[in-house]
């Protein structure tokens, strides 16, 4: 049953961005990160499929578990068998049980995790600038998962003349340790990706073709000459 489970939720997050995206892309180099250890990625937040992304991501370029804390999760139990925890607004205590077995799965499991963390937390406009980064809240993750590395991936919606988006993501280096300067990483990230050109991408997923790339009605220009 879970592993039926499981496939289910695969489906549908894949459904939904072949629905959403006509392809996400990977700019850059794939980051060179030790396997031994558990991974935190901080990222900007201005899609409503940033966590389906960073879920594609994980897989595809990171080759990790991933943990994405979900604020509707109740709504949505369905995608937990793919990394879903809860992390209601309303709900202290369970906020606090969910950071518990976060850092139980980073520190003891031997399979390679990434915990994806929205520094925001609210979904903001992509044209806003990012919000300070409130530090303490770094230095608390930090503090109980000491094992892990720290990476910004940031993610950038564009159009390329197509009639559905393109994602694109990049990553700066990982780090050791959080050192302060997260937020301007996470900037630089930002702006290689606004400025990437088309043909240095990797695509990871491609999406559904619209009419106009399938379909070639110019047999019928005869009926509509003048």
């Amino acid at each position: 049953m879970t592993d039926m489970l499981a496939v289910f939720s695969r489906y549908l997050l894949r459904r939904d961005l072949k629905s959403a995206f006509r392809r996400v892309s990977w700019v850059g180099d794939r980051p060179s990160i030790d396997s031994s250890r558990p991974l935190v990625v901080y990222v900007n937040h201005n899609n409503f499929f940033d966590g389906h992304l960073l879920w594609l991501a994980s897989r595809e370029i990171l080759n990790r578990q991933i943990t994405i804390w979900m604020r509707e999760w109740d709504r949505f139990p369905i995608f937990a068998p793919e990394g879903a925890m809860p992390f209601p607004a309303d709900d202290p205590s369970r906020r606090a049980s969910t950071i518990r077995e976060t850092a139980y799965r980073l520190n003891h499991n031997r399979t390679p995790q990434v915990l994806v963390y929205f520094p925001g937390g609210e979904l903001t406009r992509p044209e806003l600038p990012i919000a300070d980064f409130d530090k303490r809240t770094f230095e608390r993750l930090s503090g109980i998962m000491p094992l892990a590395m720290w990476m910004p991936i940031g993610i950038h919606v564009t159009w390329w003349g197509e009639n559905r988006p393109t994602a694109l993501l990049g990553s700066g280096p990982a780090s050791a340790s959080i050192d302060g300067s997260e937020q301007s990483k996470l900037e630089r990230v930002l702006t290689d990706l606004k400025s990437a050109d088309p043909s240095a991408t990797e695509p990871i997923m491609t999406g559904r073709t619209s009419p106009n790339e399938q379909w070639n009605l110019s047999i019928l220009s005869k009926l509509y000459r003048k």
